[in-house]
């Protein structure tokens, strides 16, 4: 439903930059240029799953050593 999603991209109270399961961008956490709307979920060993809803736009990262700056790097190839 509608609120699941919106409980699950809230923050936390003992985090901001997490919700139920997902990662979120708080004070671009994920990067400084994505919306604050993203979220991620991130795995062992640089899996990531980064969706930008103002975007609409689904990165996934496999294995990837810094996703930070991959995730940069991609969204900056777009404007």
């Amino acid at each position: 439903s509608s609120d699941w999603i919106d409980q699950t991209l809230s923050p936390c109270d003992l985090n901001p930059e997490y919700g139920l399961m997902w990662w979120l961008n708080h004070r671009g956490a994920m990067s400084d240029r994505a919306s604050d709307s993203s979220f991620a979920a991130r795995g062992a060993g640089g899996n990531v799953v980064f969706v930008e809803p103002e975007r609409e736009l689904v990165i996934v990262l496999r294995w990837c050593g810094d996703p930070q700056s991959v995730i940069s790097a991609i969204l900056a190839s777009e404007t």
